[in-house]
């Protein structure tokens, strides 16, 4: 009898761990999930543009979600992460450098305690480059994204556009 309890306990024991365990993978999950959800506040575009003195424009355009914002190439040293583009295609040749082409927003912030320069609202930006043989151009940018609350850390996301 001793051993049929001993055993009982022991599939006890393990319906105990099991059940345990779940929660936690489940819970884990959930969280994944809800942290998936929020890790993207701006979208990229991109596309090409012929110019009439044989160059090309790359215009990138960034959709800012509402409450979200994103820094301008230009902010200071001293606060949040300026935006960087680079241009990783072969066979092409810049003319100048990135350009914004929506005006942003200068102030003081609070998160930082520093004046800034950012977008709040969706942003546009052009870079002018000359090809002989690429008919397509891919790059990246890098950014952070702050909302009232919260900074999430600098991501770097992938471009292309053919032409």
């Amino acid at each position: 009898m001793t051993r049929r309890i001993k055993v009982q306990k022991h599939i006890l024991l393990m319906k105990i761990i099991i059940v345990k365990y779940s929660f936690i993978l489940i819970l884990s999950l959930y969280c994944f999930s809800l942290t998936a959800q929020i890790d993207n506040p701006v979208t990229w575009k991109a596309k090409v543009v012929p110019n009439e003195n044989g160059t090309y424009e790359l215009i990138v355009d960034a959709i800012v979600d509402k409450g979200w914002s994103f820094y301008s190439q230009h902010t200071g040293e001293d606060g949040p992460i300026p935006t960087y583009f680079e241009i990783t295609t072969k066979n092409v040749e810049l003319v100048g450098d990135f350009k914004e082409l929506t005006e942003p927003k200068k102030g003081m912030d609070e998160m930082f305690g520093v004046e800034v320069i950012k977008f709040s609202k969706d942003a546009q930006f052009s870079q002018s480059f000359k090809t002989d043989s690429a008919k397509k151009i891919e790059g990246n940018v890098t950014f952070m994204t702050c909302d009232d609350k919260r900074c999430l850390p600098p991501v770097t996301v992938d471009f292309s556009a053919e032409f």
